[in-house]
């Protein structure tokens, strides 16, 4: 699963978490490793984490080629880890310089995963899944098991009060002449794309913020991150899509006063999937209010 994918907003990261040689910085959703292989090559030692093997597998190549290209010993440059930023705390057992949540999946999960995020790819399965060696309910599955109110509730995240109910409707029928399979099997609930945006777009990102508990994860995550922050550290996350980014910025405010970064014009240009991201920056200082109460991490939002 090679190929390139680019990270979005990276000046603005490198300037607001203040990388700096011989810091640490924690990359909680490392994907690839774009961001941390700019830090790494700023002399930041990077600590990655992320769901998916074959993405940590990816990134551990780039960041040894970076290490390399640095002179500096690789053991001395990274360390990568599987596993999920909600559980940053139990991970990582140092106080670090800063933090990156880069959220929602990379560009290679589109189209190269195999995994059924895209409906460009109508014969794979519809599987979603981040990390298929723990996970076991695959979107398939809920479409075929959840009931009609809980259709609804997880497709509510991205569709308005009518198109939720009414694709809800659509799948509990479809079901019981044939369960879904494939992700043809789901595209063929919707019209034909007329526009420069597919009809299933919305739909299939609900799908797979469900089957992988993303804003559970947001919302329990974001304080064990920003309770690992050494003081003057400094959180940042990026956020791209609405329902994503109103958890994000619901958590941050409970933490303190923060900043949002937008890609600039020029970025746009050069890479049209950054102009929905939203940097968020937070600083841990004397003021900050450090005794959060934390959410479990359920998956409140669908179920």
């Amino acid at each position: 699963m090679r190929g390139e994918h680019i990270p979005v907003l990276l000046e603005e990261v490198l300037d607001g978490l203040h990388i700096k040689s011989g810091r640490v910085y924690v990359d909680g959703t490392i994907g690839s490793g774009g961001h941390a292989v700019e830090i790494v090559k700023n002399g930041g030692f990077v600590i990655g984490i992320d769901r998916d093997i074959e993405m940590l597998e990816i990134a551990r190549e780039s960041l040894k080629q970076a290490c390399l290209a640095t002179d500096r010993e690789v053991s001395g440059c990274f360390k990568l880890t599987h596993g999920d930023y909600s559980q940053i705390d139990e991970i990582v057992e140092e106080k670090v310089d800063g933090v990156l949540l880069d959220l929602g999946i990379s560009q290679l999960h589109y189209s190269r995963s195999k995994r059924g995020f895209s409906f460009k790819s109508p014969e794979e399965l519809l599987d979603m899944r981040l990390d298929t060696s723990v996970q076991e309910v695959r979107a398939l599955d809920m479409l075929n098991a959840l009931p009609y109110t809980q259709l609804v509730k997880l497709f509510s995240v991205s569709l308005n009060r009518r198109e939720a109910p009414r694709l809800s409707e659509k799948i509990t029928e479809e079901r019981q002449r044939r369960p879904f399979k494939n992700v043809s099997d789901f595209v063929s609930l919707f019209s034909k794309k007329s526009g420069k945006v597919h009809p299933a777009t919305s739909a299939f990102m609900a799908l797979r913020i469900a089957v992988n508990n993303e804003l559970g994860a947001i919302q329990s995550g974001l304080p064990k991150a920003y309770s690992l922050l050494k003081l003057g550290g400094v959180l940042g996350v990026i956020a791209f899509h609405s329902s994503e980014d109103r958890v994000v910025t619901r958590s941050l405010r409970k933490l303190g006063d923060f900043a949002t970064i937008l890609p600039s014009l020029e970025e746009i240009s050069k890479n049209p999937s950054a102009r929905s991201a939203r940097l968020h920056l937070i600083t841990k200082d004397e003021n900050s209010k450090q005794k959060i109460k934390t959410a479990k991490g359920s998956n409140d939002y669908w179920a």
